[in-house]
């Protein structure tokens, strides 16, 4: 009937990969509401490599030493 045949997306065979991605939005959400942009932007790096299928740095943990700057709320 079609030509056009849609495989399943990868979050959808790997449970452990939607659920990483959906922990690092999350976590980049929070950082950016807390004015640590740097952190933020490392979280959003991490959920753009696993949303194109590169499952390298899954287990990655965002360093806060290397990344956070002090504001405001932590002084």
């Amino acid at each position: 009937m079609g030509r056009y045949k849609q495989e399943p997306h990868y979050f959808e065979t790997d449970a452990y990969a939607h659920k990483r991605y959906n922990e690092l939005l999350k976590e980049a959400n929070v950082w950016q509401g807390q004015g640590q942009y740097w952190l933020a932007n490392q979280c959003d790096i991490l959920a753009n490599m696993l949303l194109g299928g590169d499952t390298s740095k899954i287990d990655t943990v965002v360093k806060s030493e290397d990344h956070f700057w002090k504001t405001k709320k932590f002084m």
